[in-house]
């Protein structure tokens, strides 16, 4: 695991460099509708997209599917795009046979496995992942290979210099959180120590969404932790009524909320984050409030998940746990393939027994 987050930078840099080694059709430039597709670690990719997307304005509607099928809108001028690196995931399978009775375009984004049978069988492109790691440690692998396809169909506009900008900004990032740098010096490690025995609690708006969601499934799969993930502002009109009440009780002991920002978000966005940072800390919840402004919102995405990558890796080590193994998943996959079902009774039933 610390290996693999260390070549973050270097697997972003080489999948930007062979991303557009494959081409795709060209009538995809003129998709109506984009779809991302996809599970865990690797719904990431497309998840982030999606946002940094809609954030640049982009001219046709972009979103991000997680679970089996497709949306019922998936028509002949849809791009769906399904990630998957194992090529094995069930629900993105099923979204990838129903877009395909739906005439929809299909390009998918994976290490092999069932999909990239599909696609050969089928005739659509499938962009190799041509990493060996758990799906969610290749992240920066698939994200930057959608990136360059999206580029290069012209669906986002170029950013050649960002994206450089941004293997840099993770270069300097790596060295300055690695597992060298001692604790005193190390951001990433202090906010894991302070996150031992707590309950993490994510908050961050716009773009930076996806990356709260990233952060909290990290900390659940490497740290085997709890932790939530809120988007702000909607946050504002449910869950910070919950948070600002634990202060009445001892939960307010377990909680620890960390708030991303940068400077890329809207001003009334920001305003909000630390407005909400003030209503923690008055309520008697330890915050952290992690600035993630880099000279790009693209480097400042990639910022904010590495480090979150990090934390919850010094995290599982400050447990101990041991952060590469995810033991629960594999079971949950083993049962699916024996399509057995509990025999548990149910709580409550409502309507006469099956």
């Amino acid at each position: 695991m610390r290996g693999l987050l260390a070549r973050f930078p270097r697997m972003l840099d080489d999948a930007w460099r062979d991303g557009g080694s494959q081409r795709v059709p060209v009538a995809y430039r003129d998709c109506t509708r984009l779809l991302f597709v996809g599970m865990g670690g690797s719904a990431a990719a497309g998840a982030m997209l999606a946002a940094l997307m809609a954030a640049d304005g982009s001219c046709i509607p972009v979103t991000s599917h997680r679970g089996y099928g497709v949306p019922a809108w998936v028509d002949e001028g849809t791009l769906v795009v399904a990630v998957s690196y194992s090529g094995d995931t069930e629900e993105t399978l099923s979204a990838i046979n129903e877009a395909t009775r739906r005439g929809a375009m299909l390009l998918a984004v994976s290490h092999g496995g069932r999909v990239a049978r599909m696609a050969t069988d089928l005739g659509f492109p499938c962009l190799p992942v041509p990493v060996e790691a758990p799906p969610r440690c290749a992240f920066p692998a698939m994200f930057g290979t959608l990136l360059r396809q999206l580029v290069e169909m012209k669906l986002m506009m170029p950013i050649d210099d960002d994206l450089r900008l941004a293997v840099d900004v993770l270069d300097q990032l790596v060295g300055a959180i690695s597992e060298s740098v001692p604790m005193e010096e190390n951001p990433a490690k202090r906010l894991a120590s302070d996150l031992v025995g707590r309950f993490p609690v994510i908050l961050a708006s716009d773009h930076l969404v996806p990356v709260a969601e990233r952060w909290k499934a990290q900390i659940n799969e490497n740290a085997k932790t709890i932790a939530m993930a809120e988007a702000i502002p909607e946050a504002h009109h449910n869950a910070i009524v919950a948070l600002a009440h634990t202060s009445k009780g001892l939960v307010s002991e377990r909680l620890h909320a960390v708030l991303l920002r940068d400077v890329e978000m809207p001003t009334r966005s920001s305003y909000r984050l630390g407005l909400t940072d003030d209503l923690l800390r008055d309520s008697g919840i330890p915050s952290s409030l992690m600035d993630f402004s880099g000279p790009s919102r693209v480097a400042s995405v990639l910022a904010a998940t590495l480090f979150g990558d990090y934390v919850s890796y010094y995290l599982a080590l400050l447990q101990p746990v041991d952060p590469s193994v995810t033991g629960p998943i594999d079971r949950v996959k083993r049962a699916l393939t024996e399509d057995a079902r509990p025999a548990r009774e149910p709580t409550f039933r409502l309507g006469p027994k099956a």
